[in-house]
């Protein structure tokens, strides 16, 4: 069933990705042949170009999580943890040290720890629950980059590649603050997310949210002077933001559960509250770093919240 399961989520997730490369290509040979006509070389140079980000920006942030150990949550944290269990601790001491995601007093006890042959154990659960917090930090930071990317771009598709190349950022910056991966299964369905966050962020622009949602326009939005304009455009960085926000909740989710056997629909729904609690924090921060008319427009809005 568990196979099955994530044969599922990887055929959902190739279909995904799949046709977010027909249209990142089919964008990409568009503007290739316009440059084109200017001259051939820069239409190459453009390809190179385009190819090294996709590269460094979407394939390598993938790779690199990936290639990190895979370790359980809660494996290396057992108090009648086996040798084997010992080793995987020390392997993730190892991990953190390398990286150099960590404080230095924390480094220096484990770098002791290491060089005394003692089980590192503690003093990783005394890590990782610090690192819980850090989380936020790093989802916060993320949501926002999406919100104010795509409320300023105006471009479904640029809206696509922009939230798949910060979603996978922030993935990376999630699972290399643990210093390992939570299973294969887990990661394939959280990219999955991924990936279909960015196609609805491709569709969102032709969706016209202020129309769907008159409501929301015409009300805290509205109330200003000429806020009515950029209305369509906060309300498809609030979506997008929310994707965001909800990708990196069930990550953390997978981390904080820790071995406790939460189901998939309880971590779901724990996702779900946490990123519409922490939506309009989003939003507002944002807003403050609009563009100056925008700032400005904003801070009369703050007024009315």
């Amino acid at each position: 069933m568990r196979n099955n399961n994530i044969l599922f989520w990887g055929l959902l997730g190739s279909g995904l990705l799949f046709i977010l490369l027909l249209i990142i290509i089919g964008n990409i040979l568009t503007i290739g042949d316009n440059i084109a006509e200017i001259h051939p070389y820069l239409s190459y140079a453009f390809y190179l170009v385009t190819v090294l980000l996709l590269f460094f920006l979407i394939v390598r942030p993938l790779f690199s999580v990936f290639s990190l150990p895979e370790i359980r949550a809660g494996q290396f944290l057992d108090e009648d943890m086996s040798d084997p269990g010992s080793k995987v601790a020390r392997k993730v001491a190892k991990q953190l040290i390398n990286q150099g995601q960590i404080e230095l007093a924390e480094k220096n006890e484990l770098n002791q720890l290491l060089k005394n042959n003692q089980d590192p154990s503690e003093a990783l659960g005394k890590i990782f629950d610090g690192r819980l917090d850090r989380m936020d930090d790093i989802i916060h930071r993320h949501a926002k980059q999406v919100f104010i990317s795509t409320a300023l771009s105006q471009n479904g598709r640029l809206d696509a590649i922009l939230v798949l190349m910060i979603n996978f950022r922030m993935m990376k910056e999630l699972v290399r603050n643990y210093g390992y991966r939570p299973t294969y299964g887990q990661l394939v369905k959280t990219y999955t997310k991924v990936l279909a966050a960015a196609l609805i962020a491709d569709g969102i622009e032709d969706a016209q949210l202020a129309e769907i949602f008159p409501q929301i326009s015409r009300g805290f939005l509205g109330v200003i002077p000429g806020l009515g304009t950029l209305s369509s455009s906060i309300l498809q960085g609030t979506g997008n933001a929310f994707l965001t926000l909800r990708v990196g909740y069930i990550t953390k989710g997978y981390y904080a559960m820790a071995g406790q056997g939460l189901s998939r629909r309880e971590l779901r729904v724990s996702a779900n509250k946490m990123a519409i609690k922490k939506l309009s924090l989003i939003v507002r921060e944002s807003l403050l770093v609009f563009p100056r008319e925008a700032q400005r427009k904003a801070r009369e809005v703050l007024k009315f919240v």
